[in-house]
Formats: structure tokens, sequence, C-alpha cells
């Protein structure tokens, strides 16, 4: 057995991220650029007006006002005006519409007066005021963003702004994730004696979409025999980046993942941490036209949810080239915990913000095998082996699940 610190460094040592590839910029969110992005186009295109109002040509305003000036046309948003303002004229305007030829400014509509085909104004404007100049976000060949740029959602309405339909990006990882046992049944099924529904698949991918992977397969769930097994990873190897396994890590007679990532060809990078939940957890690395990945997570609902937090946060980031960094803060624990054992402890905490600053209420009675034990958490904790008294009041520092 190793550390989970050990772990977490073979983790960061053996992973590298994936090829890079053209995706539609719908898929970009949280990718890493795989080069500078310059942007095409000048945005506006045009000039353009940031109002509703009339747009004139300001040195037609001569003396003193007020000022009557006939209504030449209307030009709405998407109209693409032929001819040019004539002198001593105005257009009736709408937001976002192309100024005409010679016109510069813009009166809005709450400012002015008007009587048919006329329109007064009774103040002078700011000359320019209201307009939006071509260029004036972005102009032509401007840098937009650099080479390793993460696309928040922003950026991601900013690539849509300059037309790209597509973007090159190191993508997010294919994940499959496979549930085995054969004492799991779908939810809504009858349950038979023996049996358990099976919330591991349904838990990770729901942990999964929070963070923004939306497209992972889910296969059904794998019954403890050796030629479904092989079958089953050796198929979801050849098509993802990374499958994720619960449930046949341990050391019992129907076991078979460790036999099986061997016979497949995989590389054991470590089996079993020294950590309370989820010791048996393996992480394998497959070499077939490229690395793919095995995670292999103890079925026990709570391990599985601990074994998330652990690895496939750290792996998928890994995957997309981003350094990984888990969110933490500090809070004030409720209640006093006490644990035994030679392994680290991995214990839920839900946050609860007060007066005197985020408090930390912790899983009394956490159980591997017992989902509900850390239902409502918002993160872990970490407690060193041994004997252990955690008093009430103690600060403490929380990783975000």
């Amino acid at each position: 057995m190793i550390s989970l610190k050990e772990a977490t460094e073979l983790i960061s040592n053996s992973v590298t991220p994936i090829n890079v590839k053209t995706i539609p910029i719908a898929n970009s969110l949280n990718c890493k650029l795989a080069g500078d992005l310059h942007s095409p186009i000048n945005v506006p295109g045009f000039d353009n007006s940031a109002m509703d109002g009339i747009a004139i040509r300001y040195s037609d305003l001569q003396e003193t006002g007020p000022w009557k000036i006939k209504i030449q046309k209307t030009i709405a948003a998407g109209d693409s005006p032929s001819d040019s303002l004539q002198k001593g004229c105005a257009v009736k305007i709408m937001t976002g519409a192309p100024l005409p030829e010679d016109a510069d400014t813009v009166i809005i509509v709450e400012d002015l007066i008007f009587h048919d085909d006329m329109v007064e104004i009774t103040e002078r404007p700011k000359p320019g005021k209201n307009v939006r100049p071509m260029g004036d976000s972005l102009k032509r060949g401007d840098l937009v963003f650099r080479k390793g740029h993460i696309l928040k959602p922003v950026d991601v309405g900013i690539l849509a702004s300059i037309g790209l339909e597509q973007v090159r990006v190191i993508p997010k990882p294919e994940i499959a994730i496979i549930s085995t046992g054969s004492e799991i049944v779908a939810p809504g099924s009858p349950l038979l004696p023996g049996q358990i529904y099976n919330s591991n698949d349904t838990a990770l991918t729901a942990l999964l979409n929070n963070i923004g992977f939306n497209s992972i397969s889910v296969l059904p769930p794998a019954i403890d025999d050796l030629e479904t097994l092989y079958s089953c990873i050796d198929k979801s190897l050849l098509s993802n980046h990374l499958v994720i396994t619960t449930g046949g890590v341990s050391m019992g007679d129907f076991d078979y993942i460790p036999h099986v990532v061997k016979e497949l060809g995989g590389e054991i990078i470590f089996h079993k941490v020294i950590i309370k939940p989820g010791k048996p957890a393996l992480f394998a690395k497959f070499n077939r036209n490229g690395e793919h990945l095995l995670l292999g997570l103890p079925g026990n609902p709570v391990s599985t949810v601990v074994g998330y937090h652990l690895y496939v946060k750290q792996l998928v980031s890994l995957l997309m080239g981003i350094p990984f960094k888990r969110e933490k803060v500090k809070a004030t624990l409720t209640d006093e915990l006490r644990f035994s054992g030679f392994r680290q402890k991995v214990n839920g905490v839900t946050l609860a913000k007060g007066n005197n600053g985020m408090s930390a209420i912790p899983a009394l009675r956490q159980q591997s095998g017992r989902l509900a034990s850390i239902g409502n958490i918002d993160g872990f904790i970490y407690i060193d082996g041994g004997n252990q008294v955690l008093p009430a009041g103690l600060e403490v520092e929380v990783e975000l699940l």
C-alpha cells in the first residue's frame, strides 16, 4: 500500500494531456486553447447605434437650440442603409442598427420631441454620443486569447461573436463508467433477495456533470464474471480516454478487476492506498494507439464518492492539460471527531456560514456502505492515522467536493 500523497503524485507523473482537437465551440467550455487566437473580423463590423433614438451629423447643429430637423427615414437593426444622411436631416434609428454614411452622433428617444416627420432637439449632445464604432470591441487581427487560456463561459460567447463555429483545444476526455457486481440492479427494477440498487454510476455521473462533463458513457452493470468483465473493459478502453469501474478491486474471490487489467496488458501504477474509506483503489495505464487509463474504485458507494474526489477530478484535469488544484476553505468544526487505526481518514463535512464565519458540520456516522451517511456534504477533511481526537471548535481545512 502507498500513501494518498504518493498516489496523487503517481497520477501527476503518469498522465499526459490528450491530443489537440478541433471541436464545436459549444463543447469548448473549460477547455485549454491549443494556440493563440486572433479575431478574423472587426467587432462590431460597422458603426452602429448604442441606443434607440435618432442619428445626426453633429455639424448640422449650428448656433443655439432648440433645433427642428426633418426625419429622413427609419433604420432598424439588421437593415443595410444604402444612402447617406442628407444635410440637415436625421434618421430614426434602433439599437444595433448601422449608422448611415455621414452620421456621427446618436440622441436617445428620451431627449427628443417628435412632430410627425420632424424631430425637435432641445439640448446639444456630445459629439459621437451613443455610437459604437466599427472595431470598438475587437479589431481584425487583435489577439483575443493566448495559447493555454482556459475558456470560461463568457469566453465561449466571445468566440461566437467573432464568427467561430469551431476551435482548436485540448478537449474534454471521453469517459466510460462501469459498475460491477452481480448483486446490483438498476433503480426502478424490483429487488430480489440479495440484490441492491446501483447508485455508483448515477453518483459519478452527477458529480462529473457538476464540473462540466456532460458526455459520459454509462455502461450496463457488469456481473462478477471474468469473461464478461474482460470483454466490457476491453471495448471501453478502445473508445474512451478514461474508464472508471466500481467494485471488484479488493481481495475477494470475485474481485476480478486487477486480473483483467493485467490480462489486457495494463500497467498497474498503484493498487491500495492507506486511506479510509477507499483503500482498494487501483490505477492503471494502457497503450492502445495512444494512452488510455483505468481507475478502479471500490464498490461501496461512499468509497466511490471519495475516489471521485481524490482521483477522478485530478485525472480529468490532467488529461485536459490543466494543472490540478483543489479548492479549499477554512472552517470551524462543530462536533468532536474520534478516530483510531493506521489509515488516513477522509471524512465528509457540510459547510454552514454564520455570524462567526464558516462552520464544518462533520458526518458523524460515515460508513463506506451507507451513501446516506454523507448526504448533503460540501467537502472532505483529512485526519492522520493513529488515535486522533478532533475537538469541536477546531479550525479545519475543507476540500470542496
